[in-house]
Order: structure tokens, then sequence, then C-alpha cells
């Protein structure tokens, strides 16, 4: 069995809660008071930085359709070259191509992307050389002297 998702103990036993009170807030009555305070304003400096961060993905677009517009009109065009008919609806209700509206959200084109940008860079770091330091001096014309 589980124990149950309140503690019982904690409801009950007074002496438990204030243990419980004072470990967390402080033991004298001004920490406490201080501890609530800076409590009551970190939550409401907490809830502003949230909100602000809400207004910006709403005016970004973050979240919607209009998040990579660009990227599914993309999509779009290249699925028409590929015989896809793609159609929407616009806010007149008519009937329009996706490439002239929101555009297409194609996973296999995003996943094709993704695969590509990662093995792109796993040959860019398996290309790049790691330079070795000579530790004798060697006796000779550098390449850089020669050309």
């Amino acid at each position: 069995m589980r124990a149950p998702a309140d503690d019982s103990n904690f409801r009950k036993n007074p002496y438990l809660r204030e243990v419980a009170l004072k470990k967390l807030m402080g033991k004298t009555r001004e920490e406490r008071v201080q501890k609530k305070a800076a409590l009551k304003q970190w939550k409401k400096d907490h809830e502003a930085k949230v909100d602000a961060g809400l207004l910006q993905d709403q005016e970004l677009g973050t979240g919607t359709p209009l998040e990579h517009i660009e990227q599914r009109k993309e999509n779009a065009k290249a699925r028409r070259k590929l015989g896809f008919i793609d159609l929407e609806t616009d806010e007149n209700g008519k009937t329009i191509l996706a490439e002239e509206g929101i555009g297409v959200s194609d996973r296999v084109m995003e996943e094709l992307t993704i695969n590509k940008t990662k093995y792109d860079k796993q040959v860019q770091e398996q290309r790049a050389r790691k330079k070795i330091d000579i530790v004798t001096p060697v006796q000779g014309i550098s390449r850089e002297e020669y050309q």
C-alpha cells in the first residue's frame, strides 16, 4: 500500500506543524514575517516575469501556426512540386492553396532537415583536425615559408 497523499499527522499534530513552520520560515516571529514578505515579493516578481514571457511569445506567435510560417510555406511549395495538393480556407471562407496561406507542417521534411544538420555537424567535427604540438624543433623550411 502507498502512503496517503496528504500528511494526516501534519494535520492532526500542532507540534509537528510548529516544528515544520519554524524549520522552513525561521525560528523567531521577525524571521517568519520577513521570510513571508520575501516570498510574497518573489511570487509577484515571478508572476510578472512569466506574464512578460507569455506576452512576448504571443507577439512572436510562439506555439501558434504563425511561429514558423516561412518554413511551412517552403514545405507547401516543395510538396506542391512533388504533386501534393494542400488546400486550406482563409478568413473569408475561400479555399486557397496552402503556400498562399499559412503553409503545411510536414514531419518528414522536418525530420530530414534535423537529420541533415546532425550529419553535417558530425562530418564537420570529423574533418576538423586537432593540432599536434611539436616538442622538438624541426630543421628546415616550413610550409608557410615554402609558399
